[in-house]
């Protein structure tokens, strides 16, 4: 989907208020990640890796520049690898052993705009491909599909937290 970076930032923004503004508990907002910024900010900042195959840099700079540092771009990719991604693997997973496709597609879906949020390219082509094949009622085929999606997420996995760490 398009992102409106402005629009983007102003939401994160607000999610992620809490230790900037003196403390407390983030704005809460239905449906949104968990905040890190107290664990993010006592991490140190390193610089991000070089590119790699299994995640898109560009994604990951745009977003280092749309927040204005490493900070937000942490707290986003953390709550990506801790929350988002995770429940979307275990429902994607569910409804393929169920044969569910309405519940694979709607999984796939969100599992795909989050993961091409963080620039895992791969990931969300995996996922493209499930949202498909929930949307035909094609759910026969699905577990080879998820199995690649499982070896692809593992490997984005790893390369996000390389870089949040």
């Amino acid at each position: 989907k398009p992102v409106n970076p402005h629009e983007l930032l102003a939401t994160l923004t607000r999610w992620l208020k809490s230790d900037a503004l003196g403390g407390g508990a983030a704005v809460a907002v239905p449906g949104a990640v968990p905040q890190a910024s107290s664990r993010v900010a006592a991490a140190a900042s390193p610089a991000f890796a070089a590119p790699t195959g299994d995640i898109d840099e560009k994604v990951l700079a745009d977003l280092k520049e749309m927040g204005g540092s490493d900070e937000l771009l942490k707290d986003v990719v953390k709550s990506y690898l801790d929350d988002e991604a995770p429940a979307c693997m275990r429902l994607i997973e569910s409804a393929v052993m169920g044969g569910l496709c309405e519940d694979l597609r709607k999984a796939a879906h969100k599992l795909k705009g989050s993961s091409r949020a963080v620039g895992a390219r791969l990931v969300a082509e995996a996922c493209l491909h499930l949202e498909e094949m929930g949307r035909a009622g094609q759910a026969a085929e699905a577990p080879v599909v998820f199995g690649e999606l499982v070896c692809r997420y593992d490997s984005a996995h790893e390369a996000l937290r390389q870089r949040i760490s």
